[in-house]
């Protein structure tokens, strides 16, 4: 599974995604937008500038998760996980509960 605790991709990708796409149709005259264009055509080109920036993203975002693996890894292990990082790594405990 995807592990986005903060929400990045829900808050930011699809924001942006959505936010380009509606340009084409927000952004007309009739809305009180800037636009004198054909809102079809501009739709066609703002869905192609979000594919290209999608696969941009996922290119970049597997290359350095390969390179951050090569460099350490990017898990810890189950005993580590189960013990807690603060314990584990730091040899402290948090909270105290």
């Amino acid at each position: 599974g995807v592990d986005d605790s903060l929400d990045v991709f829900a808050v930011h990708g699809l924001g942006g995604i959505m936010g380009s796409i509606l340009l084409a149709v927000l952004g007309t005259s009739a809305f009180g937008g800037f636009g004198s264009f054909d809102t079809g055509a501009q739709l066609l080109v703002q869905l192609k500038c979000v594919g290209v920036v999608v696969v941009w993203s996922a290119v970049a975002t597997v290359a350095i998760v390969k390179i951050a693996g090569l460099c350490g890894g990017l898990r810890v292990s189950p005993e580590e996980e189960e013990t807690g990082l603060d314990d584990s790594c730091h040899g402290e405990k948090a909270y105290h509960v």
